[in-house]
């Protein structure tokens, strides 16, 4: 299975480098998808303590929490992700109108 064969590749990645942190949000993604929720958990919190400002990794787990239906957490980390996402959108938007000077 295609699922299978990604988390052999994330599982070597992160064996290489345990600080990959997309690879441990990948990883996370793949295991939601299997329903193996508490690897899919450890692997979303992993990515967010290697970067808190993973906006990706902090909707993911406002996913699984809505999965779960522990609806209070996941709207949570659904607004984080966004108040991240939003400030990642306007850093960039100055580091491009800088650039353009």
């Amino acid at each position: 299975e295609k699922l299978d064969e990604a988390i052999s590749y994330y599982d070597k990645c992160i064996e290489i480098n345990p600080y990959f942190e997309r690879a441990h949000l990948n990883i996370g993604v793949c295991y939601f998808a299997k329903i193996n929720l508490e690897k899919s958990l450890y692997h979303f919190n992993t990515a967010i303590k290697l970067n808190p400002n993973m906006y990706k990794a902090h909707a993911r787990l406002g996913g699984y929490y809505r999965f779960i239906s522990e609806d209070d957490k996941a709207v949570k980390y659904f607004k984080y992700s966004k108040e991240k996402q939003i400030k990642m959108d306007m850093k960039l938007s100055q580091q491009y109108e800088q650039r353009s000077k």
